[in-house]
């Protein structure tokens, strides 16, 4: 019997011209090959965090999958048996623009937790998701029904694939981009998405986790870099502006209108992860 889709869809994007064929043999071949030397991380892991916390091992939560079907999907327990009761009196708190929360002292996480969450051990599981067809290994992150209920209309649009581990947003900055910002990211996904951009993504999700961008940090690092500032401005930018190569400019920011068109998401990717924040920061 099929599963339930509670959320009606807004006509989506049109679908590429060829089947993605490729994708379900992808995620089930790599996902496979994964399991074997990710065993021992899976043993320290869950050994862990059954020994820092009361409770179980894993955590188990409804999100929203492709067409809006409601999936179960794992992850390692980073929080407090209590998270989901107390996530209501939390709201407010986030440090997050738009409909998804996100707290960088989030009470509910323990200490353990916030190691896992800064790096990325608590998605593991999720790989059991891929093997059974309720996720893909790239792809946009799963939200809760509450968030998908209250979607704007051009939001469902990044419901038309299978949800993923990684994405173009978790190596855009993750949590430093806002709620517009991820929809941006996953709507470029949804329009070209292919081999080659899902090979791209992985390979840049290792450097995502290992520098830990976009993360939220334990709390010790999470001050440190809330202390940072910033660079001062570079005294030969207006000279450079005004050296007659502008010219040059133009050229770039033409071809690299093309490629956007052409390809939105090896534009962002070409563009690397912080250039998001620079055209926020530019008003």
């Amino acid at each position: 019997m099929p599963a339930a889709r509670p959320f009606a869809l807004a006509p989506v994007l049109p679908a590429p011209p060829r089947p993605a064929t490729w994708k379900r043999p992808f995620d089930l071949v790599l996902s496979l090959i994964l399991l074997a030397p990710l065993v021992p991380i899976f043993a320290m892991v869950a050994a862990l965090v059954k020994l820092t916390s009361p409770g179980p091992v894993f955590f188990v939560q409804t999100r929203i999958g492709r067409d809006g079907a409601p999936c179960a999907i794992l992850k390692f327990r980073s929080m407090n048996l209590d998270a989901e009761a107390r996530r209501a009196a939390l709201l407010a708190q986030s440090d997050r623009d738009g409909l998804c929360f996100k707290a960088r002292n989030d009470p509910r996480i323990t200490p353990v937790g916030r190691w896992l969450r800064r790096l990325s051990l608590d998605e593991l599981p999720q790989i059991l998701n891929v093997v059974q067809g309720t996720m893909s290994l790239v792809g946009p992150r799963p939200a809760l029904p509450s968030e998908v209920a209250a979607y704007p209309v051009r939001a469902l649009q990044r419901l038309a694939v299978l949800p993923g581990i990684t994405g173009l947003w978790q190596v855009s900055g993750r949590a430093e981009i806002g709620f517009d910002g991820m929809i941006d990211l996953d709507i470029a996904y949804v329009r070209s998405a292919s081999l080659r951009t899902d090979l791209a993504i992985l390979l840049r999700t290792f450097n995502a986790v290992l520098s830990g961008r976009g993360a939220y940090c334990p709390p010790q690092e999470s001050q440190s870099h809330d202390q940072q500032t910033l660079e001062p401005a570079d005294p030969d930018r207006r000279r450079r502006r005004q050296d007659g190569r502008h010219h040059v400019r133009r050229r770039h920011h033409r071809d690299q209108g093309h490629l956007y068109r052409r390809c939105p998401v090896r534009w962002h990717l070409q563009r690397g992860p912080d250039h998001l924040s620079r055209r926020r920061a530019r008003g």
